[in-house]
């Protein structure tokens, strides 16, 4: 299955979008089927390749032991630019080693996503390191990074906006308001199609 291309894909989403529906009207928090709807959807997509889908986890994992790594390191040592600006540069490599291997006729980190799995470390890490993230719970590093509407083709959404969503539990009225403007977009996403 390929992200937002053919019929399976929007049947698929349409399946997974009845328990989120029935979550919201029930005004439960949908952070934990979120993250679950988005690991089934990278499964799907990635499961042609399995190469692919372990270079995908394995640069997940790593990019999240760097984020709660540096996010150790800042609250011993505090603002140390050097260790700041490692901390960047390790967590862009994949990302140059990815736009640099036709030169080396390599697919290293060929993965999907990958720039907008970087940008979003790179942008916890800025946050970390100026003091504005303070604690990385791994449920919500992993929703935020693991996002799949946002996978493939962004946007490159800020940590604490997602926070914001993540926390938020919608009243009855107002998630219906959101899922009847999220169903139409879907719809008209399809007539694009």
């Amino acid at each position: 299955m390929i992200l937002y291309e053919g019929y399976l894909f929007y049947v698929c989403l349409t399946v997974a979008l009845i328990p989120a529906i029935i979550l919201g009207i029930l005004q439960k928090p949908l952070r934990n089927y979120n993250l679950f709807i988005s690991l089934v959807f990278i499964l799907l997509t990635l499961s042609g390749n399995v190469s692919q889908l372990y270079s995908f986890f394995g640069f997940f994992i790593a990019e999240a032991i760097l984020v709660q790594g540096y996010l150790s390191i800042r609250k011993k040592y505090g603002r140390d630019q050097k260790l700041y600006y490692i901390a960047v540069f390790l967590s862009i490599l994949p990302l140059i080693l990815n736009k640099s291997a036709p030169l080396f006729n390599e697919n290293l980190f060929g993965i999907l996503g990958i720039s907008y799995l970087t940008f979003r470390t790179v942008q916890m890490i800025i946050e970390i390191y100026d003091g504005v993230i303070t604690e990385v719970p791994f449920g919500e590093y992993a929703g935020f990074i693991l996002f799949f509407p946002a996978l493939s083709c962004g946007p490159i959404d800020r940590s604490r906006r997602f926070h914001e969503d993540w926390i938020t539990t919608y009243e009855r009225d107002e998630y219906l308001n959101l899922a009847g403007t999220g169903v139409f977009k879907i719809l008209l996403g399809i007539v694009y199609k």
